[in-house]
C-alpha cells in the first residue's frame, strides 16, 4: 500500500471514529434528557455538575481533535498526490518513464502478458516543427499531443511518455476493436486540433501489437515487436 492509500485508510478510520463518537454522545444526552434519575444524579450536587461539565468539555475537545485530524489528513492526501504526480507524471501530465518502468514489472510472466496490447506513437513532424518555429513550439506541441493521447486512451489503459518523442499506451484484455476505438478517438481529436493549428499541425506515426497474436514471453519482446511495426 502506497503512502497515498495509507493516509486515505487512516482518514476513513478517523471519520468512522468521529461518526461513532457523535452517535454515542447523542444517545447519552438523549438518555440524560429523558431520564430524571440520571439528570438528578448530575445536577443534584456540586460534584455532579463538575463531572457533567468535565464530560461535556471532554466530548467537545474529542470532536475538535477528530475534526482536526481529518482536516490534516486531507492536507496530507493533497500533498501526497502532488508529490506522486511529480514522481510518476511527465510535465505534460501523463505517466513518465519511471511510472512505465513500474508498470512493466507487473508483467513478469508470460501469463500476465496473455491479452496485453501495446501501442506506440511518435510525432513524425516534430523535427520539422522545431526547425520552423523553435524548440519551445515543439515542446508545446508535445504537451498538446500528450493531452490528446490521454483524453483518447486513458479510459482504456495506461497512457505514458517513453521519453523524448515516444508515447505509449498499454492495455489489458486488449482486442483489435479496442484499438480501433482508441484510434478513432485520437483521429477525431487530432483533426479538430489541426483545424485550429494549421501552421503547426500534428502528424503521427503509430503501431500496435496484440500479444494474443504475437505470443511474446516478455513485455520487452512485445515492445520490440511494436517498434518494428512503427519503423
Amino acid at each position: 500500500m502506497n503512502d497515498h492509500a495509507l493516509i486515505q485508510s487512516f482518514r476513513r478510520k478517523k471519520i468512522f471514529q468521529l461518526s461513532l463518537f457523535i452517535l454515542l454522545e447523542f444517545f447519552f444526552f438523549l438518555t440524560l434528557v429523558i431520564s430524571n434519575t440520571l439528570l438528578s444524579t448530575f445536577f443534584g450536587s456540586v460534584w455532579g455538575i463538575v463531572c457533567f461539565c468535565v464530560l461535556v468539555l471532554f466530548s467537545i475537545l474529542t470532536i475538535i481533535y477528530l475534526v482536526y485530524d481529518i482536516k490534516h489528513m486531507n492536507q496530507l492526501i493533497n500533498a501526497s498526490k502532488k508529490w506522486e504526480d511529480l514522481a510518476y507524471r511527465d510535465k505534460s501530465g501523463i505517466h513518465n518513464r519511471h511510472s512505465l518502468d513500474l508498470l512493466l514489472r507487473s508483467y513478469s510472466t508470460p501469463e500476465s502478458l496473455e491479452n496485453v496490447g501495446c501501442c506506440l506513437f511518435t510525432i513524425k513532424n516534430l523535427e520539422e516543427i522545431n526547425k520552423k518555429a523553435g524548440r519551445e513550439a515543439g515542446d508545446a506541441v508535445i504537451n498538446d499531443f500528450c493531452t490528446i493521447l490521454d483524453e483518447s486512451g486513458a479510459k482504456y489503459g495506461f497512457v505514458g511518455r517513453n521519453g523524448g518523442n515516444e508515447f505509449i499506451i498499454v492495455l489489458e484484455n486488449c482486442t483489435k476493436a479496442t484499438m480501433s476505438l482508441i484510434y478513432a478517438a485520437l483521429d477525431k481529436r487530432l483533426h479538430f486540433y489541426n483545424e485550429r493549428h494549421p501552421q503547426l499541425p500534428i502528424k503521427i506515426n503509430r503501431a500496435f501489437t496484440l500479444n494474443a497474436k504475437e505470443n511474446c514471453t516478455s513485455f520487452f519482446g512485445l515492445l520490440s515487436a511494436t517498434y518494428s511495426k512503427l519503423q
